[in-house]
């Protein structure tokens, strides 16, 4: 499976996010892991979108986890979906990962 991480945190590569997703990838390490820096490049990405489209456009939604209020999400079909009023999308998955007997 191709899972693509949008990274909201201005830390970029020094973020918790970046920081869990390598953490998981050592768990799980037949899919492949990309992610997008947005928390950095927003100013960049609103002025031109093509690169973020293309690594959008070739990812299958499956899921959404998040700890942000929610904005327009549309999808074609269900998708799994995770919200909390957490203070980081990293609280969420540990608990997930709890909540299956797993230890991050």
């Amino acid at each position: 499976m191709n899972i693509l991480i949008l990274n909201g945190a201005p830390a970029g590569d020094n973020s918790i996010t970046l920081q869990t997703m390598l953490y998981i990838q050592k768990f799980f390490p037949e899919h492949h892991y990309e992610q997008l820096n947005v928390g950095q490049r927003i100013k960049a990405i609103e002025r031109d979108f093509s690169g973020a489209q293309a690594k959008l456009e070739q990812a299958e939604l499956i899921g959404i986890i998040d700890h942000h209020r929610l904005a327009d999400v549309q999808t074609g079909y269900p998708v799994f979906m995770r919200n909390e009023p957490v203070g980081s999308t990293n609280t969420i998955l540990a608990t997930m990962f709890q909540e299956q007997g797993l230890m991050p």
